[in-house]
């Protein structure tokens, strides 16, 4: 009896679909929980060989969102305040997760002023004539203040995440007295693509675009490392490039990031099949 109760259960294990095996697999582990209006999340999510170009995301509702794939990376702009949910498959792992979207604050403020009239008394004298005191004003100026989001960004489990914020921030301070000083918060450029992208001896299977990702080249048998060089289009912005040495035979990765003034962040990949 045992052990036809054991076999139940073992045969009821095998008939659970396999999916439900990868909900929640950590695919958007380091996804943001929360954001603002105007916010654009950026999202690398840790994938392996196998699944690496076979990304797909979705976020819902999509009236108040939009998102876009580019290779491995996730790109979700947030318009409007309210709760989204962003999903996501790559090979057999599926995963999502909810973000909450606040409201903008208001970033505009107002002048204030007030005044006082203080007058004199009226004084008569033992001649019958009078003298009235002056007057004076006082104003009291408020200053305004213009705040702004600026980019932030991070990496969590493997999984690399940037927000940038929809706006910059200016203020001024104004005194009545002490004259003005005005103060500008520039979150940087946001430009984080490539001008150029080489392989020292060798040739891409396609032409160079700063718009495209992916890249692959063929080595011949028994190379273990190649010399990459990739120029920034915004001298400002930082490379770093990974994966040239100790290659195998096989398929290896290359990886070329290249993160903008405002730490947006773009990877290049390079797929060397070593024969």
């Amino acid at each position: 009896m045992k052990k036809r109760i054991i076999y139940i259960v073992i045969g009821l294990m095998l008939m659970i679909p396999a999916a439900l095996t990868y909900a929640g697999s950590g695919l958007l582990s380091g996804f943001p929980s929360s954001a603002a209006e105007g916010d654009t999340v950026t999202f690398t999510p840790a994938l392996s060989d196998e699944e690496s170009g076979s990304l797909e995301a979705s976020v819902s509702p999509s009236s108040g969102a939009s998102l876009s794939v580019s290779g491995d990376t996730i790109k979700v702009s947030f318009s409007s305040a309210g709760t989204y949910t962003v999903s996501a498959s790559a090979g057999d792992r599926s995963d999502s997760c909810t973000v909450t979207v606040a409201e903008a604050e208001d970033s505009s403020g107002s002048d204030e002023g007030s005044g006082d009239d203080s007058s004199g008394d009226d004084s008569s004298g033992d001649d019958g004539s009078g003298g009235k005191g002056g007057s004076g004003d006082e104003m009291k100026g408020a200053g305004n203040k213009a705040g702004g989001k600026v980019g932030m960004g991070g990496a969590m489990k493997g999984g690399a995440v940037s927000v940038s914020g929809g706006g910059s921030g200016a203020g001024s301070l104004s005194s009545g007295s002490s004259g003005s000083e005005d103060k500008t918060t520039y979150a940087g450029s946001a430009d984080n693509y490539l001008e150029s992208l080489r392989v020292k001896g060798h040739r891409f299977s396609q032409a160079f675009h700063k718009t495209s990702d992916t890249y692959f080249i063929t080595l011949k048998s028994g190379t273990d490392s190649v010399e990459v060089s990739a120029e920034p289009s915004d001298s400002d912005a930082q490379v770093v490039i990974t994966g040239t040495e100790s290659l195998t035979t096989g398929r290896n990765k290359i990886m070329v990031s290249v993160t903008a003034e405002n730490g947006d962040v773009r990877v290049y990949r390079i797929y060397a099949d070593v024969k």
